[in-house]
């Protein structure tokens, strides 16, 4: 009756143990009330839950330490690790329970019975456990205050108890682990797709393997996560690739399995002509031909933003190298320039004091100083021009006028450098065109055309002339029957520093110019050309 008392008793504390353990997320918590109830099942100074150290071979660690009032703790720091004793090792190693009835009974010179009075312990009994070979420790429990019996009935209750808790700590930790594997391939995914980075392991004796989502996206292949073969990519790669591919799989399947490879590939696309372009990295992972198995792992990275990346820094690198380049030449341009129309002031001016001159040659000599003040003025006006246009600085005032007048200024500014045989001509509407904008912004431009005009014209004529568009705009151009402009220099004269003939004067200025006032003021301007036949330049607004 007694000992179906005992059962009965041992049943329930097991029911409660496992209840426990299945009613708790945390370790802590269950162990806490699994060794609280052990403590008090067997009225224990302590119960301890102690395991070896899987990275300290010889070493073991406290899981978990419960200890009733006024019972110190086994270890001067839980947080400690200390060496594994053998006399419990030896025997748990060997699957075998610790029994000590009552230490007492030990001879007094028994280094166990030493070290168990040390620790306030009469009775002792210490259960093993393992979850694999080495995951494994011992459940003890001690008794301070008297000595115990333990019965065959305690030990396998014990072993009960000590196997639930690790099993459910094993639970846990797999659970933990298997959480962190989710996180982890959760942070893989995302920096696949960020990196645009793919994986496959490929098996090219049987074609069998296995390749990541992105592998596939990269390749521009559907993606079924239910096949167990990798597809051949070569189908969806540029034709002057596939022999590289294809040469390093015919070595691979000769015995150089150290080769690598290493190349830019080009994947087509699945619905246009254009191509991706991938850097592949390939290396055989797994060599065993005996066996059927050849393995090449391959990375694969999408790097179109690379490649655009790599094109704009050589065109900005082209653009920066040119505009160096024309800017030496502006400099020595420069020069020339500056010093040609002050060398004609300078010699003319001494010419004027000359008694010797006839009142025709003094009037030349005035209309020469007069038409290289003017290209002097210009000159500078379009350095102070440019350096307003690129801080932002140049302002625009808006009025009513009419661009007759200003067409005639500009005739009559530019008639003295025309050649005898050119003919200058308007072709406004009759009452001229009122227009609302900046009226000396228009101006300049038109002379800036007019004066390029007179520059390439040497018989035929040049026309200023204005006619509304079906669009609302007005188009004021200037034409001319010049030499006119190859078709692929129409485009870059517009340019700085750019000049198409470079004995003629100028600094390569003046359209530049042109161009960043009208694209200020919200307009377009271009030009249309025949080479020999002539030229017309225009802005609409």
């Amino acid at each position: 009756m007694k000992h179906d008392s005992i059962n009965k008793s041992s049943q329930r504390f097991l029911s409660d143990v496992i209840r426990k353990i299945i009613s708790t997320e945390s370790i802590d918590e269950a162990f806490r009330d699994i060794l609280t109830d052990t403590l008090r099942f067997y009225s224990a100074g302590r119960v301890v839950v102690m395991s070896k150290i899987m990275e300290r071979p010889g070493y073991q660690q406290c899981v978990f330490e419960v200890t009733a009032p006024n019972v110190p703790s086994c270890m001067t720091n839980k947080n400690d690790d200390f060496k594994t004793n053998p006399w419990w090792y030896d025997k748990l190693d060997a699957n075998e329970s610790l029994v000590v009835d009552d230490v007492t009974m030990m001879p007094k010179d028994n280094s166990i019975r030493l070290l168990l009075e040390t620790l306030g312990v009469r009775s002792h009994l210490a259960v093993p456990f393992y979850i694999s070979d080495i995951d494994r420790g011992f459940l003890g429990i001690d008794i301070t205050d008297r000595a115990y019996h333990w019965t065959e009935d305690d030990i396998e209750k014990v072993g009960n108890i000590a196997n639930l808790i690790m099993l459910f700590r094993r639970h846990i930790i797999d659970k933990a682990n298997e959480e962190k594997a989710r996180h982890l391939n959760e942070l893989m995914d995302i920096t696949a797709k960020f990196a645009r980075l793919g994986y496959s392991r490929f098996n090219i004796m049987d074609g069998t393997g296995f390749a990541t989502r992105q592998w596939y996206l990269n390749n521009n292949l559907d993606y079924d996560e239910k096949d167990t073969s990798v597809p051949d990519f070569l189908v969806n790669i540029h034709p002057d690739d596939v022999a590289a591919s294809e040469k390093y799989r015919k070595e691979v399947l000769k015995g150089r399995y150290d080769l690598k490879f290493r190349r830019r590939i080009r994947v087509k696309h699945e619905f246009d002509d254009d191509y991706d372009t991938l850097q592949v990295y390939s290396m055989v992972t797994r060599y065993e031909p005996q066996n059927g198995i050849i393995e090449i792992s391959t990375l694969t990275q999408n790097i179109n933003d690379d490649i655009e990346m790599e094109q704009t820094l050589r065109k900005a690198k082209e653009r920066a190298e040119a505009a160096d380049k024309m800017k030496t030449a502006f400099i020595a341009n420069m020069s020339h320039e500056i010093r040609t129309p002050l060398n004609a002031i300078v010699g003319f001016s001494d010419l004027l004091i000359s008694e010797d001159l006839s009142p025709e040659d003094r009037a030349d000599v005035v209309k020469s100083i007069k038409i290289n003040n003017e290209l002097l003025l210009q000159l500078v006006s379009d350095i102070l021009d440019l350096a307003r246009l690129e801080s932002g600085s140049l302002e625009f005032s808006l009025e009513e006028f009419n661009i007759e007048e200003i067409a005639r200024e500009v005739m009559a500014s530019v008639r003295m450098r025309l050649s005898p045989e050119v003919e200058l001509r308007l072709d406004i509407p009759e009452g001229g065109y009122v227009l609302y904008s900046d009226e000396r912004r228009l101006r300049q431009i038109l002379f800036n055309f007019t004066t390029n005009a007179t520059k390439f014209t040497h018989k035929g004529h040049i026309t200023i002339g204005c006619k509304k568009l079906t669009d609302g705009h007005v188009r004021l151009y200037v034409e001319d029957t010049g030499i006119g402009i190859p078709d692929d220099k129409q485009e870059a004269i517009f340019e700085r520093f750019v000049k198409l003939n470079p004995f003629v004067q100028g600094t390569g200025l003046g359209l530049q110019i042109c161009r960043e006032i009208i694209t200020q003021m919200g307009g377009r301007i271009g030009v249309d050309s025949v080479l020999g036949q002539g030229s017309t330049f225009w802005i609409e607004i």
